[in-house]
């Protein structure tokens, strides 16, 4: 009977973990497990220098504007709003650390991400595109509540800069060299230099 209730519990905790949907204002409320809680997630929409998170909630649709949130969440996976090209852009959190053993990697917003047996399999999402390339790279960051910098296009000073401010993090570019677009090298290269850091999927 005893281990019954057990499998019971576990199942009503673990639904309820992995059905949250909804916005997190600040940072702190995100620490806080502070969700503004939402029915169902429909989509981020581009709109023009910014993007708007559309949730329902009610029967009725409810627009988030991403300048005025830290970040949102669909179940298991968590976002959160990176400044890029001085634009709040949706990235998805891969990868989270303490910001002095391990940083944090993000992924595009629209990303395809698959628990493979434990790891990442992750998969551009090629025919959703906004900003040019600005989609097909990394983010990465020293912690979860510090700024993001863009791996891409015309980031190679920005990059050089996270590393020469950051060489505790200087096993993963070892690893990657500068190919921030191969997906499946960055989930590897990460995890190799980085194994105690929280996976988010």
């Amino acid at each position: 009977m005893k281990w019954f209730l057990s499998i019971i519990l576990c199942y009503y905790v673990c639904t309820s973990a992995t059905a949250q949907v909804g916005y997190y204002k600040t940072y702190d409320d995100f620490l806080n497990n502070s969700l503004t809680s939402m029915d169902e997630y429909i989509e981020v929409k581009n709109a023009g220098n910014a993007f708007n998170i559309w949730f329902m909630k009610g029967g009725k649709k409810v627009k988030v504007l991403s300048e005025d949130i830290w970040g949102y969440r669909n179940g298991t996976a968590l976002y959160r709003l990176a400044t890029v090209n001085q634009v709040d852009v949706p990235v998805r959190v891969l990868f989270s650390g303490d910001g002095e053993t391990a940083m944090c990697l993000y992924i595009p917003y629209q990303t395809e991400l698959k628990n493979n047996n434990g790891k990442p399999d992750v998969a551009w999402n090629k025919e959703i595109m906004a900003y040019g390339m600005v989609f097909n790279w990394c983010f990465i960051s020293k912690a979860l509540n510090t700024s993001v910098t863009y791996c891409g296009v015309g980031s190679s000073g920005l990059v050089d800069d996270f590393r020469d401010n950051y060489p505790q993090f200087q096993p993963f570019f070892d690893c990657t060299g500068k190919e921030y677009k191969n997906n499946q090298l960055l989930v590897d290269c990460y995890q190799k230099a980085f194994p105690q850091a929280r996976i988010h999927f």
